[in-house]
Formats: structure tokens, C-alpha cells, sequence
């Protein structure tokens, strides 16, 4: 790839390697925060799949991602996927574009594809859940994560997101085992350390909860703020 291309490139891999865990809160939390949850080996596996793309493909993905042409790059994932519907870095792209364009039942039958074709790779079972999320469909999104553990048990993403789910549905339990399972893994994520904490408040356990703001205080104090005035 000529040097031109790479940042663009780069950037647009970068996008698409924000994973799922990421997104469930990215609306409300401030996003450096976020990245705390990304595997150190995130972006280089999603480069891997895309370098499956040749040059002027990339190129060209980049282009219109530059220009929010989420429907440009659905067509290019589509057709590519008429020539040859195994490639799960065409299902990827095309569950990515589905996304920018909230249509989150056809980007979770996307990522069911890049699964399918790539069952080793977890941020596509990641992408697959939250997809199911925005769907609507928790049960379903808990039961995907519930999947990619038979891949690997060693990610702290999948447990991450699986405690957010579980509290969301008030599986207050299930959510606290996973976010500890989450922490055990890395203990260095102010989100699952939130979670705790937003637990602790809704069962009234007000000395737990101040434990958690104490220790968020020097990591994270936007989020030690707002679980501070969480009732």
C-alpha cells in the first residue's frame, strides 16, 4: 500500500476495530475511557482480515468512509459478496456499514455471516451481539456471548459485555459474576468497575458503592462522579 493511502486506510480499520463493548455505552461515556476495554491485539487482527482486500479495494473503502457513503461501501460489500459469499472481511464491512446506518437486524445477519466463515475471530462474535442488542433482542445477544466463550474464555470484553446485558435485564447476579470474571481478566477497566458500582446502588449497598467512587476517583472521575450521584 502506498504511504499516501495508509492513514486513511488505517482509519477506517481503526473504525471498524472499536468493538462491540464499546459501543453498548459510547453514547454517554466519555470515549477515552472506552478504549481502556480494546484487546492489544484488536486492530491488528482486523488489519489482518482487510489485507485480504486488495490495495485499490482498500483505497477505495477508505474514500468513502472519508465521505460517510455508508451506502457506497454496502454495495461494494454486496457485491463482492455475490462473487464469493465466504470472505467474512466482506461480512465485516458489510455489518460495519449496516450499522452507520442503524439497520441493526440486517448488520446482526452480517456479523452472523463473518462468524460463520470466521468463527475464531471474537470481535465478530462481539459485533454479532451488540447487533442483537440494538435489535432488541437481549436473550439472543446473551446467548452469542455465551458462544464465543466456547472460542476462548480469556477475553474481557465478552465478559464485559455480557455483565451489561445481564444488568440491563436485571440479572443483577449473572451481571456481577461476569463483571468480576471481566476484572479478573483485566483489572484495569473503570466501565466494569462502573457496573459494580451502578449494582451496588440499585440493591442499596451504599458503603459498596462508595468503595467503587473511591477507587475511580484517580482512573476515572467522570465516571466516579456519576455513580457518586447515581440513586
Amino acid at each position: 500500500m502506498r504511504p499516501s493511502v495508509l492513514p486513511a486506510a488505517v482509519g477506517f480499520v481503526r473504525r471498524l476495530a472499536i468493538g462491540a463493548a464499546f459501543i453498548l455505552a459510547s453514547c454517554t461515556l466519555p470515549q477515552q475511557l472506552l478504549w481502556s476495554l480494546i484487546p492489544d491485539d484488536t486492530i491488528p487482527v482486523f488489519l489482518a482480515n482487510l489485507k485480504g482486500l486488495e490495495t485499490p479495494v482498500q483505497e477505495r473503502l477508505a474514500a468513502l468512509e472519508a465521505k460517510r457513503d455508508w451506502t457506497g461501501i454496502l454495495t461494494l460489500a454486496d457485491e463482492a459478496l455475490i462473487k464469493d459469499s465466504r470472505r467474512p472481511e466482506w461480512w465485516l464491512v458489510k455489518g460495519y456499514a449496516l450499522e452507520q446506518l442503524a439497520r441493526w437486524p440486517e448488520a446482526a445477519t452480517a456479523y452472523a455471516g463473518m462468524v460463520q466463515f470466521n468463527p475464531l475471530d471474537l470481535e465478530g462474535w462481539f459485533r454479532l451481539a451488540e447487533a442483537e442488542r440494538k435489535s432488541g433482542n437481549n436473550s439472543k445477544a446473551i446467548n452469542t456471548l455465551e458462544r464465543s466463550l466456547q472460542v476462548s474464555r480469556e477475553s474481557p470484553v465478552a465478559f464485559f459485555m455480557l455483565g451489561e446485558l445481564q444488568r440491563e435485564q436485571g440479572n443483577f447476579r449473572s451481571a456481577t459474576q461476569a463483571y468480576r470474571e471481566s476484572l479478573r481478566l483485566n483489572s484495569d477497566q473503570p466501565l466494569a468497575w462502573f457496573g459494580l458500582g451502578m449494582i451496588a446502588v440499585a440493591e442499596g449497598r451504599i458503603e459498596d458503592r462508595n468503595a467503587i467512587v473511591e477507587r475511580l476517583q484517580s482512573t476515572a472521575p467522570e465516571l466516579a462522579k456519576r455513580l457518586a450521584e447515581a440513586r
